[in-house]
């Protein structure tokens, strides 16, 4: 093998590496993008005030279906997005399992009624907060769901 053969072969591999760097890179990027754009729906956009209005209206025994099934379908989104990998699931675990967990049994009700019409509704959602449960330890008593609902009473006030 020549001198030359040999300065092509480092700069086919060196090309080979700058684009599997590139490549992680932007996936890094688009992962970012993403979960900032879904933290601006979870903290200051429409889902954020489903999230306040639905909690208080639990709080008084009242029902809110049509709260908890827009919150329900924002965490579908996400776990869609995970299953396909546009997501990563750490991240997801670390930014919203806490609220995907304790919202996924807060509107068991409403999936149920849900499931009446489509037998496979939230089931991605469903997959997902089954795996981040093993993982992620909450007081599920029912004093615990309240207090969750209290602090989600006054997000955005």
């Amino acid at each position: 093998m020549s001198i030359s053969d040999l300065v092509s072969v480092v700069g086919v591999l060196t090309a080979i590496i700058a684009l599997i760097i590139e490549s992680r890179m932007t996936k890094i990027a688009l992962y970012t993008q993403a979960m900032l754009e879904l933290n601006k729906e979870f903290y200051g956009g429409k889902i954020s005030e489903r999230r306040r209005s639905a909690a208080k209206k639990l709080l008084l025994n009242q029902s809110a279906p049509r709260e908890l099934e827009d919150i329900l379908d924002f965490f579908t989104d996400i776990a869609i997005m995970t299953e396909r990998g546009a997501l990563d699931k750490n991240l997801v675990y670390d930014m919203y399992s806490y609220w995907m967990i304790y919202y996924w049994e807060i509107a068991q009700d409403v999936v149920k009624e849900g499931r009446k019409k489509d037998p496979e509704g939230w089931k991605v959602l469903e997959r997902l907060v089954v795996k981040l449960a093993k993982d992620e330890k909450l007081d599920h008593s029912p004093e615990a769901i309240k207090s969750f609902l209290r602090e989600e009473a006054r997000v955005e006030e």
